[in-house]
């Protein structure tokens, strides 16, 4: 569709995208066609892996998001009066999972000392994610830290509601932004 737009639209430039996967798919043909391409929501720092006039973010990317993630979890603790020391994190497998769970493991956690006690992917839109929930619950995790879209992150707060799992959960974009997830999660 990029190279559509460019090679018989004759856009100028693109606008988007939500999904990482795509962003770093269209990524480099911003860069073959000289047309800027601003991404407005994807997260994965491969988009930006490339040096490029071409391509830009406007949101913050993974990387770029880890100090503000140090500075929320430092604050957490000094509310919970005991720095956290354990989390698990639960990720979708494409990009945006895969890119958030680098960032946390490789960046966040090292940062403040704490150990990842369960780290899991799983794939997208999921019927039943009770196993691994079952897993963090028994993990000894401080915080949990999901990231994953919409249908995903609804079952995922049902799920943690059913199984009594009484973890903070820090949850990372995705699903769990916007009017659909509020609306839809319930007392969840």
């Amino acid at each position: 569709e990029m190279e559509r737009l460019v090679n018989e639209e004759k856009v100028s430039a693109v606008i988007g995208t939500y999904n990482s996967g795509v962003g770093a798919a269209i990524a480099p043909l911003a860069i073959k066609y000289k047309t800027p391409f601003m991404v407005t929501n994807a997260v994965s720092d491969v988009i930006l892996a490339e040096d490029s006039n071409y391509v830009f973010r406007a949101n913050l990317g993974d990387s770029d998001a880890v100090s503000s993630y140090v500075n929320f979890i430092k604050y957490l603790g000094e509310v919970r009066g005991a720095p956290i020391t354990k989390a698990a994190i639960l990720y979708e497998g494409t990009d945006y999972g895969q890119g958030a769970y680098k960032t946390f493991t490789t960046k966040t956690f090292p940062e403040l000392n704490i150990e990842c006690v369960f780290a899991e992917s799983f794939t997208t839109d999921s019927s039943d994610l009770s196993t691994v929930i079952n897993k963090i619950k028994a993990s000894g995790a401080e915080v949990v830290i999901p990231v994953m879209f919409l249908n995903d992150a609804l079952l995922f707060s049902r799920q943690m509601k059913e199984f009594k799992v009484d973890i903070p959960v820090i949850a990372y974009g995705g699903g769990f932004l916007g009017d659909d997830y509020v609306n839809q999660a319930g007392d969840a």
